[in-house]
């Protein structure tokens, strides 16, 4: 898109300026334009939105080498934020293999020239396609961490990226947003809430300074940047997001109780998390910390202080009893792949087990084995699927419950923590 040569109506060879002009035909550029003031317009009055650049980011958005954006995924509209951030650069999308060619959004994604991705398991073809789109230099913005947060910190990030930025001699910018977790949860059933956005660039190296560190000093540096906790930043900075929407969808992630112990227990009421089993209760603050509880237990198991810490302890509690995997756990499946041929009973019934580091998926007609790898079961909708790429084919599987989704999340965030402690040691 940016920096190649295209015929000017004159007929003469023209080159793009690298001031940021798409590279599209001339007519197209006041639609550009307009759509990138309405967007600008609507970040400023909708989550106040503001950007900084730290020092050496516009020299290299000025240039004419490749860019490598790698931003934290906090909310839905992340993308956008990032657009905004570039004062109207056009931008090459890495997204999800659903939602560029199953989605409703597909046509937008192919109008975008977005590049898709199979996430949370090798693509080499999507890395082919990066490499190629950054040896065009062009800018391309991907989110390693594969999707939105779920309790508003980091989640596992993905660093094959750092290799494909070191063949292709790219400068590499990084783009932390904070409060943008605070304003669009994943769980939350409603709008947004109106809330202060930032977004902070800074440049993680430029293309000649790859070979000048180790590989583990890049990791660690750019895990730095973009290493962040938006309720304790949103706290820290005195800022206020309010909804009537409270914590409708919070027991969907948030789901056992600190007190007893016990899964699949808490309900939202209001600002309260309240167990239905022991009758713990847990009062939010608008920036989900805990500010009272009322424990009828004696000596709870654990005391949160925020839902990063409270589902932090969720996890580790999901992989020391594995309680949910004792039996199998009915479901019903089916595949949306591209390719997929519709049953003709719409979805089909079946049952998950586990044997050693493998998921099983069976039924009358199947019996898949899932890999049980880092990052395997996190492409989730929140209480109601998750989708997992096996073989061919795209299955989206909905668990009986709404709250056993999230377990299953837990379940592999837990074993992508163990398998990176025993990686490092």
């Amino acid at each position: 898109m940016l920096m190649k040569e295209q015929e000017s109506r004159g007929g003469r060879r023209t080159k793009a300026s690298a001031s940021g002009r798409p590279d599209w035909p001339w007519y197209s550029y006041p639609l550009w334009y307009l759509a990138y003031a309405l967007l600008w317009l609507w970040a400023k009055l909708c989550f106040r939105f503001s950007y900084a650049y730290g020092p050496g980011v516009k020299e290299a958005l000025r240039s004419d080498e490749p860019i490598l954006l790698l931003g934290n995924h906090q909310s839905f509209i992340d993308p956008l934020f990032v657009m905004v951030a570039l004062k109207a650069r056009p931008i090459r999308f890495v997204v999800g293999y659903f939602l560029a060619h199953v989605s409703k959004y597909k046509i937008l994604m192919r109008a975008l020239r977005a590049i898709p991705i199979q996430q949370f398991t090798p693509d080499p073809v999507a890395l082919r396609q990066i490499l190629h789109a950054l040896k065009n230099k062009e800018r391309v913005l991907l989110f390693p961490e594969g999707q939105r947060s779920i309790d508003g910190s980091t989640c596992p990030m993905d660093f094959a990226i750092l290799k494909v930025a070191t063949k292709a001699d790219a400068c590499v910018i990084t783009v932390k947003l904070s409060g943008a977790y605070q304003a669009w949860p994943r769980w939350l059933q409603g709008p947004h809430r109106r809330g202060k956005v930032e977004a902070r660039l800074e440049v993680l190296a430029r293309a000649t300074e790859w070979p000048d560190r180790d590989r583990i000093a890049w990791r660690q540096a750019f895990l730095d940047r973009l290493a962040y906790n938006d309720p304790a930043w949103a706290d820290a900075n005195k800022l206020r997001y309010r909804s009537r929407w409270a914590l409708q969808g919070l027991d969907l992630v948030l789901h056992a109780c600190p007190a007893c112990g016990r899964p699949e227990v808490m309900k939202a009421e209001g600002w309260w998390l309240k167990c239905q089993t022991c009758g713990a209760s847990y009062q939010f603050t608008p920036n989900y910390l805990l500010s009272a509880s009322q424990v009828p237990q004696p000596v709870p198991q654990f005391k949160p202080s925020s839902i990063v810490d409270w589902h932090q302890w969720q996890i580790q509690e999901e992989g020391r009893t594995w309680q949910i995997f004792k039996e199998s756990l009915p479901v019903t499946y089916e595949d949306v792949g591209p390719n997929a041929e519709k049953s003709a009973n719409g979805k089909e019934s079946g049952y998950l087990y586990f044997n050693g580091p493998a998921c099983y998926l069976a039924s009358a007609g199947h019996n898949l084995r899932l890999p049980l790898r880092p990052g395997n079961l996190l492409m989730f909708s929140q209480g109601a699927y998750i989708q997992v790429t096996c073989q061919d084919k795209l299955l989206r599987i909905y668990p009986q419950y709404p709250q056993q989704v999230i377990r299953l999340v837990d379940l592999s965030l837990y074993l992508h923590a163990v398998h990176a402690k025993h990686k490092n040691t």
